[in-house]
């Protein structure tokens, strides 16, 4: 399970959220992105996904992720931490709290340097996003992805100018 050794793009996307739940020990890990209805298109996830059953079965995604660190982190294209959920009137994070999902993180991941998604992460102790130590962490891993990404795109391009 490499990140380095991974030759695609889907391969790529849920190799990250698998070791972000497994090592990083976070409830739950998905990358997604924004779809025509104004919600988000799950591309992979790992973890308790209870909560993103919950939400796409039942949410009418207009609206419901512009105050969530996710429509943050891609309509800003920046890092956007949520430290708790508790008194948040957010939509999305009151259904987070549901799952026991208290705090997380969404980042921007680009690709040749342009918004192309984001990788969002839940913990479920709350502030567990607020020391800035781990914050440049994980913007830092949002940057070593889209990094992936775009070594992806270089060598399909190599790829098709080869052959």
């Amino acid at each position: 399970m490499a990140v380095a050794d991974t030759q695609d793009e889907i391969s790529l996307i849920q190799t990250i959220c698998d070791l972000v739940v497994m090592f990083g020990q976070m409830e739950l890990a998905w990358i997604g992105r924004p779809d025509d209805q104004g919600g988000f298109h799950l591309l992979a996830s790992a973890g308790s996904s209870e909560y993103l059953e919950k939400i796409a079965s039942s949410v009418d995604p207009a609206g419901f992720w512009d105050q969530c660190s996710a429509g943050i982190a891609f309509g800003e294209g920046r890092a956007s931490f949520s430290g708790s959920f508790e008194n948040s009137s957010a939509l999305c994070e009151q259904e987070a709290r549901q799952f026991g999902l208290n705090s997380n993180a969404s980042l921007p991941i680009f690709r040749k340097g342009t918004i192309w998604g984001v990788l969002t992460i839940y913990h479920r102790t709350e502030n567990f996003f607020g020391e800035e130590d781990l914050k440049s962490i994980f913007s830092e891993l949002a940057l070593d992805i889209s990094r992936g990404f775009d070594r992806l795109v270089d060598q399909k391009n190599q790829w098709l100018l080869s052959n």
